[in-house]
């Protein structure tokens, strides 16, 4: 289980209930995330990496639907592909601010750390996902929204008696 809160003090305090599995991630705009996996009660000082143009690079995420066609309000997210590089189990997020995309259907996350990130986008039902290897100077990278597929079978009973056929002529709506 991950906790967050907005640290406007130096010094943020949290809870932890005995024997749960906690992480931690540090980011603010203008330096590179931070995680910690495994976290244990205790302090913990968290240092965080101005970004630089020599650790950081920015990356364009495109959003399109099924037939390339742009997407615009779907919600991107951002996190680590490789968790092994972050010294985890599981990929994790960074901690950036999901990002909704404007008309042209792009959203523009700076800062970003150089490793394999994964860009999820959703929009309505809709979702897709891409990696990117991030190496320093401007990168993009371009989501699916898969095609919403499924069936449903609806048949209408006699609410007091249900062992009864289903009824017939029933208006059915979705």
């Amino acid at each position: 289980e991950s906790i967050g809160e907005k640290a406007d003090n130096p010094v943020t305090q949290f809870d932890l209930e005995k024997g749960g599995d906690y992480s931690i991630t540090a980011f603010v705009d203008g330096f590179l995330p931070q995680f910690f996996g495994n976290v244990k009660p205790g302090v913990l000082s968290v240092k965080l990496a101005k970004a630089t143009a020599k650790n950081s690079a920015s990356l364009s995420v495109g959003v399109v639907d099924f037939e390339g066609k742009k997407v615009a309000q779907a919600q991107v997210a951002l996190k680590a592909s490789s968790a092994i590089s972050l010294g985890t189990s599981s990929a994790i997020p960074l901690g950036y601010p999901d990002i909704v995309t404007g008309l042209d259907g792009s959203v523009l996350f700076t800062g970003v750390p150089l490793t394999e990130l994964t860009a999820l986008a959703s929009q309505a039902w809709r979702n897709g996902q891409a990696s990117v290897k991030v190496i320093p100077g401007n990168n993009s990278i371009q989501v699916l929204l898969q095609k919403g597929v499924g069936s449903v079978k609806v048949r209408a009973y006699d609410y007091f008696n249900a062992t009864k056929p289903a009824v017939k002529g029933a208006v059915i709506t979705i």
